[in-house]
């Protein structure tokens, strides 16, 4: 099944009430932080490492609370391969994976995985694709046998493809009416250009697609040499890799691999990109600058930064704007790390009218946080407990381990990446928290991106002095 597009990016963007408060606002009240929790200790269980007869390496991470078990297979390929002209080819490759392997059809395929308990996925994004299998741990043998069938003998069926191709056309479709949909396309394509991540597959490209395209790109990409394999849960890890090695010991197979760097557009100076969405009642609002990379020194402080400036319900950005104006449902701000430059922003939703005013306030709270108004010790210390406290919940079912494992694998991270990011929060203190907000966050330097009724809101946007691009849906200049 093909996954939402660009899930990679968790992003929530706040919806806003139906109504607008009063015209006339009073001073909010001066807002405290809640108290503090003390949290308990938490190690991060550590995998063990093993290999198979073919070189490809196996990380097993062990659960025995619930007799269950994930295995996933996760390749260093993406959409930053698909060809241009042919956007989606990664993504329809993966998707097509489970629609026919073998001398199993996609229902066979479907009924067999019930028969036992299990489940299956195939997909790729930007920066990764996998296929994983999960089920009760008694039934591992046939969840592997169904798996490994999809994995090394996908038949890319026709009839299926043209299915899979309507129902995602269908949905372009749908995304060029949804103004949040269309504002993160257009995030993506005015940060990173004409880059494989400002490119995405749209109605043209989905529809040039055909199976021997998805064929070509799994014969070229797909194999062991850029695959690594995660096993979380009720496991011995002796056996599952026994059981792996019999399956997958002996596949071999070249593969010609080179990731292009993304490198984003720098911003220069401010500007508002503003697409027209008539008769919205609210408006979609999105920021973002370039910033550093999960190695930069100061990680640690601008993620507990940004959490205690606009990353949480009680940050500044979401108490302004929901709790004191009332504009809207949510307002977060978030630190994006994917391969090569990480990016710093904000995203919500807001009563349209109070589209340009929203705007004014988050730049307030920006030129606050940075100038004379810096984020205190009550704020940091409530981000570090906040993060103490609910940091293990991430890792209380076998996906979540095995998913803090994808990242390590995946952007090069250190094995200890996980056993340290307490540490690192901890170690935090308020004089760093907001020396890295000003390092990340220039307020003269942000891409702004507007969804709104023009008719209502785009004389106000002008009148707050940025220069203002105005784009069609496609995200090309009007006009001049």
């Amino acid at each position: 099944m093909r996954a939402p597009m660009m899930i990679a990016l968790a992003l929530t963007l706040g919806g806003c009430p139906k109504e607008a408060p009063p015209e006339t606002a009073v001073e909010a009240p001066a807002r405290s932080m809640p108290e503090a929790l003390p949290g308990s200790e938490f190690t991060v269980p550590k995998p063990s490492v093993h290999e198979l007869s073919n070189g490809m390496p196996v990380f097993v991470v062990e659960n025995h609370e619930v007799p269950l078990v994930d295995v996933q297979i996760v390749f260093d390929i993406g959409t930053f391969a698909d060809p241009e002209g042919k956007e989606g080819a990664a993504e329809a490759t993966f998707d097509m994976l489970n629609e026919g392997a073998g001398d199993m059809d996609a229902a066979t395929i479907s009924r067999s995985l019930r028969q036992i308990g299990s489940s299956l996925y195939s997909g790729a994004d930007l920066d990764g694709a996998s296929v994983s299998v999960s089920g009760m741990s008694k039934n591992l043998e046939q969840s592997l046998d169904i798996w490994t069938s999809v994995l090394v003998e996908p038949t890319f069926p026709e009839a299926d493809w043209k299915v899979l191709q309507n129902q995602w056309i269908a949905g372009l479709e749908a995304e060029q009416n949804d103004p949040t949909a269309l504002a993160l396309k257009l995030h993506y394509a005015k940060a990173y250009g004409p880059t494989y991540r400002g490119r995405a597959a749209d109605v043209s490209t989905v529809t040039a697609l055909e199976t021997a395209d998805m064929k070509s790109f799994y014969e070229t990409y797909v194999g062991p040499g850029n695959a690594r394999i995660l096993v979380g849960g009720d496991v011995d890890p002796e056996a599952v890799v026994a059981l792996l090695d019999a399956r997958l010991g002996s596949w071999n197979k070249d593969v010609d691999l080179t990731r292009p760097e993304p490198v984003p557009v720098p911003v220069e100076s401010s500007v508002v990109y503003f697409v027209d969405e008539p008769g919205a009642s609210q408006s979609v609002l999105r920021l973002l600058t370039p910033t550093s990379t999960r190695m930069a020194p100061d990680y640690y402080d601008l993620d507990v930064g940004n959490r205690a400036f606009g990353g949480a319900f009680v940050a500044r950005v979401n108490m302004n704007l929901r709790e004191d104006k009332g504009w809207t449902y949510g307002a977060r701000c978030f630190t994006y790390y994917p391969h090569g430059t990480g990016f710093w922003g904000c995203s919500t939703s807001v009563v349209a009218e109070h589209t340009a005013d929203s705007m004014k306030e988050i730049l307030a709270e920006l030129e606050g946080v940075l100038g004379d108004k810096p984020l205190t010790a009550d704020e940091v210390a409530y981000m570090q407990s906040s993060v103490k406290n609910g940091y293990p919940a991430g890792f209380e079912t076998t996906g979540a381990l095995l998913s803090a494992q994808v990242d390590i694998q995946r952007y090069g991270l250190p094995v200890d990446w996980t056993a340290k990011y307490l540490t690192g929060v901890a170690a935090v203190t308020p004089e760093g928290a907001n020396a890295a907000l000003k390092t990340a966050i220039d307020p003269g330097k942000l891409a702004w991106f507007v969804v709104g009724d023009r008719e209502q809101v785009y004389d106000n946007i002008a009148a707050l002095g940025i220069p203002m691009v105005e784009l069609d849906r496609e995200g090309n200049p009007k006009g001049e």
